[in-house]
């Protein structure tokens, strides 16, 4: 038996390489902010603050731990990355009025069969070059090793990449803005090749009423996802793909005077 899971998990790694997957939990009555993440089948890319820093204020926007609604929405704190998917369906599950675990919340995914993976991979590693980090700790395999405890989690601090519901939508060098978990998913799209311009994405980040400050909350950022980032993909991009994918179109080669030159094949047209 567990060589048969062991072989369904391998084949289901093979079946998503071919593409990224954009995750959405969706705010409801429990979770106000919902989360966003990335995933291929190397790595699950989700960002999060280093601690629960959702609870510190109210909507009323008191505050408690002497923290100020100013700093989530500024500076920000130190982020976290979590590398397995079901610490987040975890984290954004269903508890009771004492904090008791109960049931976890699966995400809706979104594939991208348009984005080159090894470009998104690319990006991913950079941060986490900067933030001192091997790209084997933090590994969906590796994520999978680890069983969810109070003091074992799939969870990693990061060291200069911070965390802040105003998070920058900077995509080059985004790592080393504060960053939230829609705009560090939607940088890591932008840096791994797709192009959306600065203008296109103000658009989607709204002002919210109860904390006095503009943010990309869930529901824009999945609007911004299915409006624009479905598209049909750049050239390059598309060959990109296609090499990544094994169905890269090669030139017929035809033999001409000695020389071997391509020709591309077309239909002969009617005349």
């Amino acid at each position: 038996m567990k060589i048969v899971l062991i072989l369904l998990s391998s084949l289901s790694l093979k079946i998503s390489a071919a593409h990224v997957q954009v995750l959405i939990w969706e705010p409801n009555e429990r979770h106000k902010y919902g989360h966003a993440a990335l995933q291929t089948n190397v790595y699950h890319m989700s960002f999060w603050p280093d601690g629960d820093v959702k609870n510190w204020y109210d909507d009323s926007g008191a505050t408690t731990r002497n923290r100020s609604l100013d700093v989530l929405f500024g500076a920000g704190v130190p982020g976290s990355l979590n590398f397995d998917e079901s610490y987040d369906n975890y984290l954004e599950g269903e508890k009771d009025d004492k904090g008791k675990h109960l049931r976890s919340r699966r995400p809706e995914k979104i594939p991208l069969n348009n984005v080159p993976t090894r470009w998104i991979h690319q990006a991913y590693e950079d941060l986490l070059g900067f933030n001192d980090i091997t790209p084997d700790r933090v590994t969906r395999e590796e994520g999978a090793r680890i069983s969810i405890g109070e003091e074992d989690v799939p969870s990693i601090g990061l060291t200069k990449t911070f965390w802040s519901l105003n998070g920058d939508i900077t995509p080059y060098h985004f790592f080393e803005h504060q960053q939230s978990c829609a705009t560090f998913s939607l940088n890591l799209l932008r840096w791994g090749g797709l192009n959306i311009d600065d203008s296109e994405v103000a658009n989607y980040i709204g002002y919210n009423h109860s904390y006095r400050h503009r943010m990309l909350d869930i529901p824009s950022f999945k609007s911004l996802i299915n409006n624009h980032l479905r598209d049909t993909p750049d050239a390059h991009i598309r060959d990109q793909i296609a090499r990544e994918n094994g169905t890269e179109e090669k030139p017929v080669r035809t033999e001409l005077k000695g020389i071997l030159k391509p020709k591309t094949v077309r239909k002969r047209e009617n005349k």
